[in-house]
């Protein structure tokens, strides 16, 4: 049988019936489509949303500390300061601490080797390194390496993270120098900064610390977009007083405490004289011992000294600087005048909440211990953190002054605190930085 359109007779010389048909149906479903239809759009694949329970969660292990309570050992952080605060000069102090793994103002660190990317100021590192020797009578860390070529942070992060050692501490000293074309006070440009940051920190799989200026008005913080210290894991404030006056403060720690304080002194260290016979000289960190003698408690309720002295028995008890939060709740129990359990928690959750809130004492993962006086724990007189305590003297460095401790505050034998021989008291005739050279 023959195909029905091959019966079609054509007419008058005109295409066949069917031929015409079908020509047709194509030309208006063409029109059809371009009056009306859209094209297909092309499939995007969704992203996959991972669900976790709080059992995985508390399941994952606590965040890991590089300085305990200050700086988290993964992350990005700030360290922002007034021109002339000194803040270069405790990024140096900060950076040889985590190379050596000894505490900085009392807090614990763990080692790690550290990549300085040093674009400010590179004339006045040597002299720096210098002081750094003579003061503490050591070879500065060979586990603190010095990048001193200008790089671009946006640009350079591969050949930075090529050089940085895995799970470490990269240092950038100073953000502008970094960025230089960016603008700071753009969201969009200071995205790009953190972002950068980021990406480097990923790389590597440890700390990223952005060293930062404040703006004009200092009390307004570090300088630009408030995203970057908005984004940070940490921020730490140096701060120079109009007296002169200097102290590193915790702004920020998404897992710490904020507003632990650290006063500081940039103590000058002569190193001879010039070509032209003119005294050389340079700085370096170390806690200023009479501002923290300085500064008193304040006054507490009869309450809150029940509280305070119940937390001091615990930690005797303990022989320890620090105590979980069960073993001083035992103490308060066992000599609280209330009445029933329910009257001690309450008056437990308010003192202890009281205590934390006047910075009598200083509480992280759980650990409560007391702040003397002088801004450290009872047993820590080189700074708040939990744990804390003056280092010992390191092993095979007879009269070595530990880091972080001044000369003048190093434990004597006998527990009596006093001077090492030819060496003044802070305070008393030691010599400090009149300024820092209008460097950093």
């Amino acid at each position: 049988m023959s195909n029905i359109t091959d019966d079609i007779i054509p007419c008058g010389g005109q295409p066949p019936y069917a031929d015409m048909i079908l020509a047709n149906a194509a030309a208006f479903t063409s029109r059809a489509d371009t009056a009306g239809r859209k094209p297909c759009a092309a499939v995007v694949p969704v992203r996959a949303i991972h669900l976790e329970t709080a059992a995985g969660i508390l399941s994952t292990p606590p965040v890991a500390w590089r300085v305990k309570g200050v700086l988290p050992a993964q992350g990005v952080a700030v360290v922002f300061g007034a021109s002339g605060s000194g803040k270069s000069f405790v990024m140096l102090d900060l950076a040889a601490h985590i190379a050596l793994g000894r505490r900085w103002f009392g807090c614990r660190v763990k080692e790690a080797s550290v990549v300085y990317v040093n674009l400010e100021s590179s004339g006045g590192l040597r002299t720096r390194l210098e002081a750094w020797e003579k003061e503490y009578e050591q070879s500065y860390p060979r586990d603190v390496q010095f990048v001193r070529e200008r790089l671009r942070l946006m640009d350079d992060v591969e050949a930075l993270a090529n050089v940085s050692p895995d799970g470490g501490v990269v240092i950038i000293d100073t953000l502008h120098a970094a960025a230089p074309d960016l603008d700071e006070n753009s969201s969009q440009d200071m995205g790009l900064i953190i972002e950068a940051a980021t990406r480097l920190q990923t790389r590597t799989g440890g700390l990223v610390v952005l060293v930062h200026h404040t703006g004009k008005d200092q009390g307004r913080g570090a300088r630009g977009h408030y995203s970057l210290t908005a984004d940070a894991d940490a921020v730490l404030e140096v701060e120079r007083e109009k007296n002169g006056a200097r102290a590193v403060v915790l702004r920020k720690s998404k897992e710490g405490v904020d507003g632990m304080r650290w006063p500081f002194l940039l103590k000058a260290v002569p190193l001879g004289t010039d070509e032209d016979g003119d005294p050389l000289s340079s700085c370096v960190v170390a806690p200023d011992v009479t501002a923290r003698r300085a500064e008193r408690r304040p006054h507490l309720t009869p309450s809150q000294e029940y509280g305070l002295a119940s937390l001091k028995a615990a930690l005797q008890e303990a022989g320890d600087d620090a105590v979980h939060i069960d073993v001083w709740r035992r103490h308060f129990y066992a000599r609280s005048p209330a009445d029933n359990t329910n009257a001690k928690k309450i008056a437990f959750q308010r003192v202890r909440k009281d205590l934390v809130s006047l910075g009598v004492i200083t509480v992280l993962d759980d650990l409560y211990s007391v702040l003397s006086g002088t801004g450290g724990t009872e047993r820590d007189n080189c700074g708040t953190c939990p744990g804390g305590h003056p280092p010992s003297l390191g092993a095979g460095q007879p009269g070595h002054t530990p880091l972080g401790v001044s000369r003048s505050d190093v434990p004597v034998p006998g527990g009596v605190r006093g001077l090492l021989p030819g060496v003044p008291e802070q305070g008393a005739g030691q010599a400090q930085c009149p300024g820092t050279g209008g460097q950093e």
